[in-house]
């Protein structure tokens, strides 16, 4: 019954029908996109904060003019083998913009902290000797060339060696797959000259097992005793520091907006239709409809034309769904929560666009069948 009379609209009422589906199929494609970008920043920040340095605490060293850089490193003698050091806030000029990187270093041993799609993680080794190598996130493969038979990238114009490439196969994981890691003893000229220039040098040392409470004093006594002219000081390192979560308020706002708008059009189109079919209301209602048995049909009808508008909303997505992820920067996926909000959608819908307009239909008489 319910499909037979949405076809009769359709047949009767072909502009308005349409505009009510059309709205609504905005609607849809839009609420699952703001979805996809709720789902795919909080994964962003999932991601960030479990690729984030553990237990870290920050340490600044405030430089004598004539200070070495390398030499600085002798500070962090005598601390645990599982902790680790990051030059903090390091960038570094690659494809004509000014790229983070993260340069690393170790006492003995190095651990991994990052997956590795192919090759191999930096080695004490690399460290030791100040090897010009770098791990370069799967991103960042157009930065890559090869010379001689081995890949390479540029870093404020020095060549570094790709050793292995940062990521999980199959996977998207944006947190990672545009890391740049060096070893923090083959800084760039160009990145050794602005340290120097700006007297303070902010470290972290970090370790995935225990706190570095003792490290962290056993840093301060070797500051002291090495380099009397260099202060040094220590502060927490929050678990949430360096945590970027892009801003998607605008495309939920946006999602909102034209959601309201499609609900008033769908809401005074069918305020319009039962307007329009007082003669078949009235009939119904002299072969014995009740207004429940009135509302309930309008209701239903709704439903299916909200259905109409998900089927054709999800469609249109999947059609063009690798153009929405590459402009909107993130996947764009129907996921089981698209899927259970469409279903939502469905009827909620369905109930704002028919409780107003129903009032209409309860005023009707079966006598507009004999004025019909």
């Amino acid at each position: 019954m319910t499909i037979s009379s949405i076809k009769n609209q359709f047949k009767a009422h072909p502009v308005t029908t349409a505009l009510i589906i059309l709205g609504l199929t905005i609607s849809i494609v839009l609420i699952s996109i703001g979805i996809s970008s709720v789902r795919n920043t909080h994964l962003l920040i999932q991601q960030q904060v479990h690729y984030a340095p553990q237990n870290a605490t920050k340490i600044e060293l405030e430089l004598s003019d004539k200070q070495d850089v390398h030499a600085l490193f002798k500070v962090f003698d005598g601390i645990s083998d599982q902790t680790g050091v990051i030059l903090d806030r390091a960038k570094m000029f690659h494809n004509g913009l000014m790229a983070p990187v993260t340069p690393e270093y170790w006492t003995k041993q190095v651990v991994q902290r990052f997956p590795l799609e192919t090759g191999r993680y930096l080695n004490i080794t690399d460290i030791i000797h100040g090897e010009k190598v770098a791990l370069v996130g799967k991103a960042r493969g157009k930065g890559v060339r090869t010379k001689n038979g081995k890949p390479y990238i540029l870093l404020d114009n020095e060549e570094y060696e790709v050793i292995g490439i940062i990521g999980v196969k199959g996977k998207t994981t944006k947190a990672i797959d545009y890391k740049i890691v060096i070893p923090a003893t083959s800084l760039s000229s160009t990145l050794l000259s602005k340290l120097q220039s700006t007297k303070t040098i902010p470290f972290l040392i970090h370790n995935i097992y225990t706190n570095t409470y003792a490290d962290e004093k056993q840093i301060k006594q070797n500051a002291k005793r090495l380099f009397p002219e260099v202060t040094c000081t220590a502060s927490p390192y929050g678990e949430t520091e360096g945590i970027i979560a892009p801003n998607r308020g605008g495309e939920i706002y946006i999602s909102i907006m034209v959601y309201a708008l499609a609900i008033i059009n769908a809401i005074n189109l069918t305020a319009f239709w039962i307007h329009e079919r007082k003669y078949e209301i009235g009939i119904r209602k002299a072969f014995g409809y009740s207004n429940a048995d009135i509302v309930s049909m309008l209701f239903w009808e709704m439903c299916v034309i909200n259905l109409i508008a998900v089927v054709i909303g999800f469609s249109i997505q999947w059609m063009i769904r690798s153009l929405l992820s590459k402009w909107l920067d993130y996947p764009v996926e129907i996921t089981s929560t698209t899927i259970f909000a469409a279903i939502l959608f469905v009827f909620a819908t369905a109930f704002f666009t028919t409780a107003i307009p129903s009032g209409k239909a309860v005023k009707i008489q079966p006598v507009e069948a004999i004025r019909g």
